[in-house]
């Protein structure tokens, strides 16, 4: 293009006005149809992840579904959103040909003009046949120049959705900001929560009420009570997944509202009832997100959370792929594997959420084992259902309607009437 007005400019300067035309035309037509086209993109885009999410929702409710009979209404909720992408994406298609087919019109009219006031120009005797050859080339290159550069505005406007929307996520106000707030280069494992209370949004009851409890390093804390007491939040809140609404929690000593929290995870190790794994090796599983594990740590860690012996027997061992979600695997290995891949971080803090509720009792006997290792001489954090996960913690702690109401030792506990002690009876009957 930079050569096509640069030759104008030496062969006939009076040409190259027609020729800079071009320029506020193009920028005309961008202007009118960038707004257009980019709330068109914005719209398909919001219809896609709409209907990504009520897919993987439905795949998830199916089995629920079935058994109240509503594969029909699935299926027209479905339906509905498929046809909005549908509709949204005929738009977008639709917008983006008539900014094409506008933006070539305008600059074939331009040409035709061109060409015939060339033409009349020879014919006058302005400038030789030559030189209307020589404008028609170099006008056809810098047309379509402008032509390839308006004509991208289409992509850039998706490819700038879809940077927004990885940015939406990225930037989510609704768990924490870390910028620029101090390190963790090492974590002991005491935890103090001082008056803590946490309400969720939209919600007229407190999830905790001025809860306040001491955790010691090494030390294992076990929280039981009835649903909706308080269990599931306090793990949420040392995760830091959540923050109080009033009160502090200290880390060390240090209120986790001063710190980053992303470098205070790095000693944290999870297992959670559901473990999920992806599809690939097992050795990647186990090391997820440390590339400079070894192999031979994998095995160790294996062996720790009493995995080796069915991980030596699979196929190609620790490299067997084992599928998404673990799905070639029983529940009680998988945790076994959750576990493994706890014990790989060397954390200092564990949080054992339900880890073995959905197992029967011989798998929970061996993850029971295998929990027992993990937690010793770490800051352990559990909630469960089942007492038996309970009985070796140093400190039970007996949640009602956000608050505390009892904490002692099992041992302590088991002499009182509490729920505890209730849980326990009943779970030898």
């Amino acid at each position: 293009m930079t050569i096509a007005v640069v030759a104008i400019a030496i062969r006939k300067p009076i040409a190259l006005c027609f020729f800079l035309i071009t320029v506020p035309i193009a920028v005309t037509i961008r202007k009118i149809f960038t707004d257009k086209v980019k709330k068109s993109a914005k719209s398909y885009r919001y219809a896609m992840e709409t209907m990504s999410s009520s897919m993987n929702d439905m795949l998830n409710m199916i089995p629920i579904t079935r058994a109240h009979g509503l594969e029909e209404y699935e299926v027209k909720e479905i339906e509905a959103k498929i046809s909005t992408v549908f509709r949204r994406g005929k738009h977008f298609d639709t917008l983006t040909a008539i900014f094409g087919s506008s933006s070539w019109a305008s600059m074939s009219i331009l040409h035709i003009v061109f060409i015939s006031g060339s033409a009349y120009a020879a014919i006058k005797g302005h400038i030789s046949i030559g030189d209307v050859v020589l404008f028609n080339s170099m006008f056809l290159s810098l047309t379509g120049q402008m032509l390839m550069m308006i004509g991208t505005l289409p992509q850039l406007s998706q490819a700038g959705e879809s940077i927004e929307s990885v940015y939406e996520i990225l930037t989510s106000p609704d768990l924490e900001e870390n910028s620029g707030k101090k390190h963790f280069d090492k974590i002991k494992g005491k935890f103090d929560f001082v008056n803590v209370s946490y309400q969720y949004p939209e919600t007229t009851r407190h999830a905790l009420k001025d809860f306040s409890l001491a955790v010691e390093p090494g030390q294992s804390v076990a929280f039981v009570g009835p649903s909706g007491s308080g269990k599931s939040t306090v793990l949420s809140l040392v995760l830091g997944f959540i923050r109080p609404n009033s009160g502090n929690i200290l880390i060390d000593g240090k209120d986790i509202k001063e710190m980053d929290l992303r470098t205070y995870r790095k000693f944290v190790g999870v297992v959670t009832q559901e473990s999920i794994f992806f599809s690939g090796s097992l050795y990647e599983n186990v090391a997820y997100g440390d590339k400079s594990v070894s192999p031979e740590e994998v095995v160790e860690s294996l062996k720790a959370a009493d995995a080796w012996d069915f991980v030596e027997e699979l196929p190609e061992g620790i490299y067997t792929n084992i599928g998404a979600d673990g799905l070639k695997l029983s529940g009680g290995q998988m945790q076994r594997l959750a576990i493994a891949r706890a014990i790989i971080r060397d954390p200092k803090v564990i949080i054992l959420d339900e880890a073995t509720s959905s197992l029967d009792v011989e798998s929970e006997e061996r993850v029971r084992l295998a929990l027992d290792k993990l937690i010793k001489n770490r800051t352990t954090f559990v909630v469960a259902h089942r007492v038996t996960t309970t009985r070796n913690v140093d400190k039970i702690v007996i949640l009602q309607n956000g608050r505390i109401i009892e904490q002692g030792s099992p041992a302590e506990l088991l002499t009182g009437d509490n729920f505890y002690s209730n849980a326990v009876w009943q779970s030898k009957k």
